[in-house]
């Protein structure tokens, strides 16, 4: 609807409503998380993913949230976790880190004064390893120049040999992510209490942003689930740094075509240093995709409302979309011969549900990217989705700017020329 023709005033209402459904939603997968943790029924999953990935599609998230403050943003990235992630993947709950990483850069910009800046940090430090009497063991990277100042790190071919190639044991490593602001502070005396949980921390005008106070508990909890440790540093009306430091098994990329992504791996990027300016907004986003045809999309879901929300958000793109009530009428679709760039299919449908569906089209040869969407925020659907054949998983609701991520994933669409 935010994509309509509306007067301020509508347009201004349909914000608050949305602003406040996310913050609701936020609120209530806070409460959940924090009571699997103390259930003790958080799992943390163990699937390879790519770190440049997974900071790019944050970056995209919190895009307009920082450009509506005016807040400068910057990534930096070392030569030598640059190269290290160009060819490796990492082992781990991205789902985890994400959410870790996320708050952080959430808060970081609810509590960053207007025209301030915002600074994301990853390095790769070191291998773990164990020595031969049992003892756990730290080297560092060789580096040439100051983290500090973002500057280029020497790392040669040898170097590479000499700490992975020869290696018959897998490689752990140490990575950590940090996110520096010029916000109001936290005093010493707020710093002992932060990672409790149904904290707030109260600072003149920027106080009340909201939230339940569980984001940094839970942070903390999950970082010290996988084995890591968190980590704050702060002075009042100076700024903070908040970061966390988690243990990783490195496993050889399997994205053979990431080069060819439509939205750009800051990790690729020659220059350590991300802006936002090169970005593309969502305004902008043109409905011409790299298969040199207009995409069409079937969306498979039981609720007429979310059909149509979805079909309204694909044709503000300029995507072609059809519908099914459930995965039977998907099925007869692909049986009469239409093809589709891309299925978006629920998981709790009458007659046949998403997964059985999902199986059956991959079983008939279907290849198009298959995506599992629900209202569960579980584990266990995910994992049930991904077993079944899907390419990829959502929790609804799904956002403008998620379907965005995903369209351009999968190159359905391309940011239009100027």
């Amino acid at each position: 609807m935010l994509a309509s023709n509306l007067s301020d005033e509508q347009r201004e209402i349909l914000k608050m409503m949305d602003a406040s459904s996310s913050s609701m939603i936020r609120i209530l997968n806070d409460v959940l998380d924090m009571g699997k943790i103390e259930a003790g029924k958080l799992q943390l999953e163990k699937q390879p993913f790519n770190m440049g990935e997974l900071v790019s599609s944050l970056i995209w998230a919190f895009r307009d949230t920082l450009e509506s403050k005016g807040i400068a943003f910057s990534l930096c990235v070392d030569e030598v976790t640059q190269k290290i992630f160009s060819h490796h993947d990492l082992l781990g709950d991205k789902h985890r880190v994400r959410q870790v990483l996320a708050n952080y850069l959430s808060n970081a910009a609810k509590f960053t004064p207007r025209n301030g800046s915002v600074r994301l940090r990853v390095v790769c430090d070191g291998r773990l390893t164990t020595d031969p009497v049992g003892l756990n063991r730290f080297d560092p990277f060789p580096r040439n120049g100051t983290l500090s100042k973002c500057r280029i790190c020497m790392w040669d071919e040898e170097q590479e040999e000499n700490y992975f190639v020869k290696e018959k044991r897998p490689t752990l490593v140490s990575v950590t992510l940090s996110v520096e602001d010029t916000g109001i502070g936290i005093s010493k005396e707020d710093q002992e209490r932060l990672f409790e949980p149904y904290t707030q921390i109260k600072a003149g005008s920027l106080q009340g942003g909201g939230g339940t106070g569980l984001g940094l508990c839970f942070s903390r909890r999950i970082v010290e689930l996988a084995g890591g440790k968190i980590g704050v540093q702060s002075e009042v009306g100076k700024g903070s740094t908040f970061s966390f430091t988690l243990p990783f098994e490195l496993v050889t990329s399997v994205a053979k075509d990431r080069e060819e992504a439509t939205y750009q791996n800051p990790f690729d990027f020659k220059k350590v240093s991300y802006s936002l300016a090169r970005t593309t907004s969502v305004s902008k986003l043109a409905g011409s995709s790299l298969t040199g045809h207009k995409p069409k999309v079937l969306i498979v879901e039981d609720n007429q409302v979310n059909r149509k929300i979805l079909k309204k958000l694909l044709s503000s793109f300029d995507v072609d979309s059809e519908d099914a009530e459930d995965g039977k009428q998907a099925l007869d679709l692909c049986r009469k011969g239409v093809t589709y760039d891309m299925i978006l299919i629920d998981k709790e449908m009458p007659v046949m549900d998403g997964l059985e569906a999902t199986r059956e089209l991959r079983a008939m040869g279907v290849k198009s990217p298959i995506v599992g969407l629900t209202g569960n925020a579980l584990d266990s659907d995910r994992n049930q989705f991904l077993a079944a054949g899907v390419d990829d998983f959502f929790t609804k609701p799904i956002s403008r700017h998620q379907l965005v991520r995903l369209l351009q994933a999968y190159n359905l669409v391309i940011p239009s020329k100027k």
